[in-house]
Parts: structure tokens; C-alpha cells; sequence
């Protein structure tokens, strides 16, 4: 349903650009640009938390790593809202693993755009007009 009723009617009307198949992100982020891309959270925990030590589905691991989830955005300048502070302290006990992911996968997106350089674009055409790739992925 996603596809069908907000990323097509949107990349059809020049509204949504789809990274990397629509250019280099550099070019893609453009006011009033909305850029669509694919993440993976997992591939984030090193960056924010060093190893998440158990299942993601345990609110107790969660909470684990609350205070390095808190201190990545404090140190990145990443602005939350007193609920999404609380969730992160408790775990994520209102939305569970699935909040989790989100929380994660937004984070990451921050970091690989702040940390983002042409070196980290793939260059291969088979990559970048049919498979497509994961923001912050590494190349090797």
C-alpha cells in the first residue's frame, strides 16, 4: 500500500526522489524535497551503542542502551520530545521492538547525513538504477 498510494502518486508528481536510482544524495536533498531511501537499523546499533546485548524484543535490553541512545542525540544536537525521551529511558514500553527500530533507524539516518561524502555513494550502475542500496551502508 505504500508504494502504491504515497511513494508512486509522489515520485509521479516529482514530489518523492528515490535515493540512490534518482541521483547522489548531495543533489537529492533539496528544500521541499521529500528523499525516500532505504535503512536497515541493525546495521546502525555500532554506531550509536557499540552491541545490543540480547533480543531487541526484550524491554529490559532496550533499556540497556537508553543512556548511549540519549547521549548520541545530545552529542549530535538531536532535539526530542519529553515522550520520546521517556520511551527511550523506559525501553520503549509503549510501542515495543517496532519503536525501537524506528527510533534507531532515524538516528541512523541523522548520522550517515552527517556524515555523509561522495567516497560513501555507490558508484556501480547495477547498484544504483535495479538494486538500490542502504543509506550509511558501507561500500566494502
Amino acid at each position: 500500500m505504500g508504494w502504491r498510494d504515497v511513494l508512486a502518486p509522489g515520485v509521479l508528481k516529482d514530489e518523492i526522489k528515490l535515493w540512490p536510482f534518482d541521483g547522489d544524495l548531495s543533489s537529492l536533498l533539496q528544500p521541499g524535497m521529500t528523499v525516500v531511501a532505504e535503512t536497515y537499523p541493525a546495521q546502525y546499533y555500532a554506531g550509536l551503542f557499540q552491541k545490543l546485548v540480547g533480543s531487541k524484543n526484550d524491554q529490559q535490553v532496550r533499556v540497556k542502551v537508553a543512556d548511549k541512545l540519549l547521549s548520541w542525540s545530545m552529542e549530535k544536537g538531536v532535539a526530542l520530545t519529553p515522550h520520546l525521551k521517556s520511551e527511550i529511558e523506559c525501553g520503549f514500553s509503549e510501542g515495543g521492538d517496532d519503536a525501537f527500530d524506528a527510533v534507531i533507524g532515524l538516528f541512523g539516518m541523522i548520522y550517515a547525513v552527517q556524515n555523509y561524502t561522495l567516497d560513501s555513494e555507490p558508484t556501480d550502475d547495477i547498484i544504483r538504477n535495479i538494486e538500490g542500496w542502504i543509506l550509511g551502508q558501507p561500500l566494502s
